[in-house]
C-alpha cells in the first residue's frame, strides 16, 4: 500500500469520530441547568432545573435523581413553576411616560408570558416615580387576567432599583421555595432612593434572577440591565421595536415554563467539598461541587430583648397593674392634698407658737401630727402591714412617702419578674417579690437602729428629767428640757411629747405613743409616773432614779441576750451566704454544670425551692433568738 493510500483511511477515521463526538457536544451544550435557589439555610438545599425542551408530562421524583458524593439524596421533592410553593414571577414593567408608545404591546406581551403558564404564581408590579405593586403573588387566574388587561397610568420617573427591591419584598414574605423577575424598561434608572448595588445585594440574598429586556432606543443604555442579568443569573434581551416584546416573552414564558425546583436536606459534614451530580431520565447528568458550611458561619435566630418583652404575656397584666396603680396614686394624692389644708388652716385658729424662730420647727410638728392623726383614720381601711411600714419610715426619718414607696418596689417587682421570665423562664417571675421584701428589710433596718439609740439615751435623759424636777421645774417644763437637751433621736421624740401635750393631749398618753413607736416597754413607765403624779401627786424626781436603775439592769441583761445569741445569728448569716458563694464558685470554675438550673424545668422549680428554703432558714433562725426582755 502506498503512503498516500494509508493517509486516506486516516483521514476518514478523524473525520467519522469527529462526526460523532458533534452530537454529543451539542446535547452536552444544550443539555438541563441547574442554579442554586431561594435563601435556604444548611444542610436544607434548594436548586433549579432549567430543560430546554418541554417534557410530555411534568417530572417528578422517578424522573430526576439527585447525588451528593455518589449517594442520593434523602427527601428529595421536585416542585413544577405551577406549584404554590415551587418557583413564582414577579413582572417588573415600566410605567414611566416615555413607555407611551410601548406599553400597549408591552402588556401584550405580559399576557403572552402569563398564557404560556396559567398555574404559576405570578406578581405584577409597575413603576414610575414609585413601585406600586398591581398584583400581589397569586394563582387567581381571574385576578391576573384582570390586572394585565389595561395599561397602567403613566407618570415621570424611572426607578428601576427600587422596583428590584419592591420585588425582594415580595418574594421574601411569600411561602415560594424560589422566584425570577422579569423586568422590562426603556431607559436607565432615574430617582431610586435604592443603589444598584444594594438592590444586587438583596436579590443574590434571595437568590433571585432577573431576566431583562430593553426596548432599544437612541438614548437608552443596556449597560445597567446587563449588569443585573449578568450578576444575577438571568439574561437580556433587546427589543428592537414594541411588536418584538410579545416573541421575547413568549419564549421567555416557554423557558421558565420549564423550571423545576429541587429540594433536599444534605447530610454533609461542615467544611466538607460535596460534589453534587443531578441526572434527568433522557438527558445528560449536570455535575458541580459546592463547600458545606462551617459550624460557626451562622448562630441561630433569637429574638431581640425588645420583642421577647413586646410579646411576652405578662405584658398585659403589668400594664393593666401601672395604670391602675397610677389611677388610684393620682387620686389619692388630689384628696390627700385637700384635707391636709383644710386641716392645717383650721388648727392655725388655735394653735399658739412660742417663739418666733422656733415657728417653722414647730410647723413640722404639726403636719407629723397631722400626718399621724390621718393614719389613724386609715388604719381601718388600709392593711396592718402597711400601716407598721409607714410607722417605721417615719421613725427612721426617711423623706418618702410610704405608699409611693410601696408602688414602686411593686412596680420594680413587676419589671424584675417580666425580665426573668423572658430572659431565662416563666417560672422565674416569682423573682418579682424580692423588690418588696427587700425595701421592707432596709425600712425595718433603719428603724430598727433609731430605736436602738433611743433605748441606749433613754437612762441619761431620765436623769436629766430627775435633775429637771428637783430644781423646780414642773413635769412639762422639765419634758421640754429633756427635749432641749437630749441627743437624736431622743431630741425629736421627745419634741413630739412636748408639742402633744401644748396642743392638749395628757402627757401619759403622749408618753403611751411614743412607747409605742419606739417599741420601747421602759417609757411605758414613764408614762405610768406621770399618770400617777397628775392624778395623786408626790416625789416624782425619786420615783424616776428607781425606773432608770431598772432600766440600767435590764439593758444589761439585753447585751447579754445579745452576746449568747450571736452564734445564732453568725449562723443565719452562713446559712444566707455559703450557697451564694457556692453558686458564684461554680459560675467561676465550671458554668456548665449550673445548666440544668436554668434551662431545665426541674432544675428551675428546685432552684426557686432552694432560694426559699434559705431564706426560710435564715427567718426562722433569727425568729428563735430574737428574745424579747
Amino acid at each position: 500500500m502506498s503512503r498516500g493510500a494509508r493517509v486516506i483511511p486516516l483521514v476518514a477515521v478523524a473525520l467519522v469520530a469527529a462526526t460523532a463526538a458533534l452530537p454529543a457536544w451539542t446535547a452536552e451544550s444544550q443539555g438541563p441547568q441547574v442554579v442554586e435557589a431561594g435563601a435556604a439555610l444548611f444542610p436544607d438545599r434548594s436548586y433549579i432545573l432549567t430543560l430546554t425542551e418541554k417534557p410530555k408530562s411534568a417530572l417528578t421524583t422517578a424522573d430526576v435523581k439527585v447525588t451528593e458524593n455518589g449517594k442520593p439524596v434523602e427527601n428529595l421533592s421536585v416542585l413544577s413553576s405551577a406549584s404554590a410553593e415551587g418557583i413564582g414571577t414577579v413582572l417588573l414593567i415600566d410605567a414611566s411616560n416615555s413607555m407611551k408608545g410601548s406599553i400597549q404591546s408591552a402588556m401584550q406581551a405580559a399576557r403572552a408570558f402569563a398564557a404560556r403558564n396559567p398555574g404559576q404564581p405570578l406578581s405584577v408590579v409597575f413603576f414610575n416615580v414609585k413601585p406600586t405593586v398591581a398584583l400581589p403573588l397569586t394563582t387567581d387566574r381571574k385576578q391576573i387576567e384582570a390586572v394585565l388587561a389595561k395599561a397602567p397610568k403613566l407618570a415621570e420617573g424611572t426607578r428601576i432599583y427600587d422596583a428590584l427591591v419592591a420585588a425582594v419584598a415580595q418574594v421574601r414574605g411569600s411561602a415560594l421555595g424560589a422566584a425570577r423577575v422579569v423586568l422590562l424598561t426603556d431607559g436607565d434608572d432615574v430617582g431610586s432612593a435604592t443603589s444598584l448595588d444594594s438592590a444586587l445585594a438583596q436579590l443574590d440574598g434571595q437568590k433571585i434572577r432577573v431576566f431583562t429586556v430593553g426596548i432599544a432606543s437612541p438614548d437608552f443604555m443596556p449597560d445597567d440591565l446587563e449588569k443585573i442579568a449578568d450578576e444575577t443569573g438571568g439574561t437580556y434581551a433587546a427589543a428592537t421595536s414594541p411588536e418584538a416584546l410579545t416573541k421575547i416573552y413568549d419564549e421567555l414564558g416557554f423557558q421558565l415554563g420549564n423550571e423545576y425546583l429541587l429540594r433536599y436536606r444534605s447530610t454533609a459534614q461542615p467544611d466538607q467539598e460535596v460534589g453534587v451530580e443531578v441526572s434527568v431520565v433522557g438527558a445528560e447528568p449536570v455535575s458541580f461541587s459546592y463547600t458545606s458550611p462551617s459550624t460557626g458561619t451562622a448562630a441561630p435566630y433569637e429574638p431581640a430583648l425588645r420583642d421577647r418583652l413586646l410579646q411576652s404575656w405578662l405584658l398585659i397584666p403589668l400594664v393593666v397593674a401601672l395604670v391602675l396603680a397610677l389611677a388610684v396614686f393620682t387620686i389619692r394624692a388630689v384628696w390627700s392634698l385637700r384635707s391636709n389644708k383644710a386641716l392645717v388652716a383650721r388648727l392655725g385658729e388655735f394653735v399658739t407658737l412660742p417663739a418666733e424662730e422656733q415657728a417653722a420647727a414647730r410647723r413640722k410638728e404639726v403636719d407629723h401630727l397631722l400626718a399621724a392623726a390621718n393614719a389613724k383614720k386609715k388604719q381601718q381601711r388600709s392593711f396592718r402591714w402597711l400601716q407598721g411600714f409607714s410607722e417605721d419610715v417615719d421613725v427612721a426619718q426617711i423623706d418618702r412617702d410610704p405608699t409611693k414607696m410601696v408602688w414602686i418596689s411593686v412596680f420594680a417587682g413587676l419589671v424584675l419578674g417580666v425580665l426573668a421570665s423572658v430572659l431565662v423562664s416563666p417560672i422565674w417571675f416569682v423573682l418579682g417579690i424580692l423588690p418588696p421584701l427587700g425595701l421592707n428589710f432596709w425600712v425595718r433596718m433603719q428603724a430598727r437602729k433609731v430605736r436602738n439609740d433611743f433605748g441606749e439615751q433613754l437612762p441619761e435623759n431620765l436623769d436629766v428629767l430627775a435633775s429637771a424636777l428637783r430644781a423646780g421645774h414642773s413635769l412639762a417644763n422639765a419634758m421640754g428640757v429633756v427635749a432641749d437637751e437630749a441627743p437624736e433621736p431622743s431630741k425629736r421624740e421627745f419634741r413630739r411629747v412636748v408639742t402633744d401635750e401644748q396642743l392638749g393631749i395628757p402627757l401619759d398618753e403622749a408618753l403611751e405613743v411614743t412607747a409605742k413607736r419606739m417599741q420601747n416597754s421602759d417609757v411605758d413607765q414613764v408614762a405610768v409616773l406621770t399618770l400617777v403624779q397628775r392624778e395623786a401627786g408626790g416625789n416624782t424626781a425619786e420615783v424616776l432614779d428607781q425606773v432608770t436603775a431598772n432600766i440600767r439592769a435590764r439593758m444589761d441583761i439585753r447585751r447579754l441576750v445579745t452576746v449568747l445569741t450571736a452564734q445564732g445569728k453568725f449562723s443565719s448569716v452562713v446559712i444566707a451566704l455559703v450557697p451564694i458563694g457556692i453558686f458564684v464558685f461554680l459560675v467561676l470554675v465550671n458554668p456548665s454544670q449550673l445548666d440544668p438550673l436554668f434551662h431545665e424545668t426541674l432544675g428551675q422549680v428546685m432552684g426557686i425551692m432552694a432560694i426559699l428554703m434559705t431564706l426560710l432558714g435564715f427567718y426562722v433562725i433569727r425568729r428563735i433568738i430574737a428574745i424579747e426582755l
